[in-house]
């Protein structure tokens, strides 16, 4: 890639792929370089400014904050639907202290999520499938004041509770799936997994009768 870059310096791949991998090597500082360089050739793509996120939050920096704040609210800016950026801009908001922010954003992503369920199965994506469940439980807790009889929304909340090892709460979750709604089957199975693991086969077989 450097040589691609030497010879074509207005690269776009070039200068995204040299800054990865200036990334994965931890040598942020060339990687940044490049990574700028690559949102100055294509300022409309939002892969190298996620990059540059990764780096800054790697290096856990306090003079990093703004610059984080930026970029998020950039991509945002560019597309408003683009749902990693507020999810991980509203935990980011979350972790340093900002609730009434983060708070904002999520309730905003859970009455969204009622006619978008692009929105559910990137938590699913992003959160739940790669275990990340503290960050998934800030999240869907905060969706859940903006939506709080949202089916979709609870099923993934006892996933992620369930995840975390907090049966209860995963119950209390999973309970609040509606008849009739597409988790439905799926949370009737959990609930009854739940009472089974807690010994009461009585619960856990009625469960599935209903």
């Amino acid at each position: 890639f450097r040589q691609l870059v030497h010879h074509f310096p207005a690269s776009y791949p070039g200068r995204f792929f040299l800054g990865k991998i200036h990334s994965r090597k931890g040598n942020f500082k060339d990687a940044e370089k490049q990574l700028k360089k690559a949102i100055a050739l294509q300022p409309e793509l939002v892969e190298p400014r996620f990059e540059l996120l990764n780096i800054y939050h790697a290096q856990g920096k306090k003079q990093n904050h703004e610059k984080i704040y930026k970029i998020y609210k950039d991509i945002l800016k560019k597309n408003p639907n683009n749902v990693r950026a507020a999810f991980e801009l509203g935990y980011y908001y979350h972790e340093n202290g900002k609730i009434r922010d983060a708070e904002k954003l999520f309730m905003d992503l859970g009455q969204r999520s009622k006619s978008n369920f692009a929105i559910i199965l990137n938590i699913l994506q992003l959160y739940i499938d790669k275990k990340k469940y503290n960050a998934a439980v800030t999240i869907l807790e905060g969706m859940l004041k903006g939506a709080p009889e949202s089916s979709d929304i609870h099923h993934v909340a006892g996933m992620a509770f369930y995840g975390k090892k907090d049966n209860d709460k995963a119950m209390v979750h999973f309970k609040k799936v509606k008849p009739g709604s597409r988790f439905y089957q799926d949370a009737t199975v959990h609930i009854s997994y739940l009472y089974q693991e807690k010994g009461d086969m009585i619960n856990a077989i009625n469960h599935l009768k209903e």
